[in-house]
């Protein structure tokens, strides 16, 4: 089953761009296939849908040797639990003083 579903995750992956699934009109689409920046968010221990969108992200880039590709910046010093799930991601963390730095 494993050989028919991983050449089933590829199809969909090589066809995401050619519209062959039906997610390619929907957020999900960019959250699987583009760079990400999330900013002005504070990540607690209750975030548990975007904790699960984002394992769920580095398990599908994992099938391909793909980069996750995502920025998480914050303005207060994330909690060591958010250090350690966000390096374990392979997300990139960027603390910063102001969010007029991000638009400077």
């Amino acid at each position: 089953y494993f050989g028919i579903f991983v050449a089933n995750i590829i199809t969909l992956f090589k066809g995401k761009r050619q519209n062959y699934w039906q997610g390619h009109k929907t957020w999900l689409h960019i959250w699987f296939n583009m760079p990400l920046i999330i900013f002005g968010l504070k990540y607690d221990s209750n975030e548990v849908f975007l904790r699960w969108l984002l394992i769920e992200r580095k398990r599908y880039l994992n099938l391909f040797a793909e980069p996750m590709n995502v920025w998480y910046i914050s303005k207060d010093t994330p909690p060591p639990a958010t250090n350690n799930l966000m390096s374990n991601l392979g997300v990139q963390m960027k603390r910063i003083h102001d969010y007029s730095e991000l638009y400077g």
